[in-house]
């Protein structure tokens, strides 16, 4: 069953899933509108909710979320003018940053979270991570 939500629904799905918050990330197999995710659409699986999983449980132990990938970043900055503008609550982003920082869009909010360089690859890269995988 899918019904479509409002910004109070968006902030209120959480409860439904038993999570402190929501983390929409990029990645998976689909890109989604913010009328889809609206809807309830998402990419289960993706590497990048691997990547952000992590950290979050990592730094933010003893917190439960749920993780939902919804494909590319356009749709990730429309939940961030959500956010931003406080009509939604309880839901978080984790994007890569890309060119936020050369253009000036990349602002620090309460609830949106950034790559430190242009995205999550290139900041777990490292050379002895390369010459591993290079290694037979």
């Amino acid at each position: 069953m899918s019904f479509k939500r409002t910004d109070s629904g968006l902030s209120n799905m959480h409860l439904f899933v038993k999570v402190d918050a929501i983390i929409y990330v990029e990645g998976g197999e689909t890109s989604y509108s913010l009328e889809d995710i609206k809807s309830g659409k998402y990419n289960k699986s993706s590497v990048d909710i691997t990547f952000w999983r992590a950290l979050f449980h990592y730094f933010l132990p003893g917190k439960k979320y749920h993780f939902r990938a919804v494909g590319s970043k356009s749709s990730l900055l429309e939940l961030k003018e959500l956010i931003s503008k406080n009509l939604i609550s309880n839901v978080y982003i984790a994007m890569d940053s890309d060119f936020d920082r050369h253009q000036n869009s990349r602002r620090k909010k309460k609830g949106i979270f950034c790559t430190h360089g242009y995205s999550w690859e290139n900041d777990v890269w490292k050379p002895s991570v390369a010459d591993e995988m290079a290694s037979p």
